[in-house]
């Protein structure tokens, strides 16, 4: 599921450079402690941050998270971060 989701927000961000710094810096703000010793050895975000934004966003752990919804998460976060320069 993880990596699926990373490939489809991936290929959404090839076309939007402006928030590739934003998605940078987020992957390795949310990524567990210790990735680089653990195979696969990227930034990804724990389990239980992931169960935790499904639960809050969509109310279930069933749904999948979406990846036009992380894109728009980027976009807010990128706006948040100007307004507090």
């Amino acid at each position: 599921m993880r990596f699926k989701l990373l490939i489809k927000v991936a290929g959404l961000l090839s076309v939007r450079p402006g928030l590739w710094a934003t998605a940078f810096r987020q992957l390795f703000r949310l990524a567990e402690s210790g990735w680089w010793k653990r195979l696969p050895f990227l930034p990804i975000p724990n389990q239980e941050l992931i169960e935790f934004r499904s639960k809050t966003q969509y109310g279930s752990l069933e749904t999948e998270i979406e990846a036009v919804d992380v894109l728009a998460w980027l976009v807010w976060s990128k706006e948040f971060q100007q307004l507090k320069n």
